[in-house]
């Protein structure tokens, strides 16, 4: 699957309900993602999971932050 925005990957992970339950974070910290990008922190974690590369979180938190209204 190629990952070209956060809600990409949201549903590769299976939605905000399920990612922020895997990271233990509220879903509406996921959420706000869709304008922040994905913190660092826990891409480490992301990768091995989802098996994503850290030069694709980068550049879909880029482009989130990018494209915030």
């Amino acid at each position: 699957m190629k990952l070209r925005t956060i809600d990409d990957f949201f549903n590769l992970a299976g939605g905000t309900i399920y990612l922020a339950a895997f990271l233990g974070l509220h879903q509406t910290t996921v959420i706000t993602w869709a304008k922040s990008g994905i913190p660092t922190k826990y891409w480490n974690r992301l990768m091995e999971e989802y098996k994503v590369t850290a030069e694709q979180l980068f550049h879909i938190s880029e482009a989130a932050r990018e494209n915030r209204n």
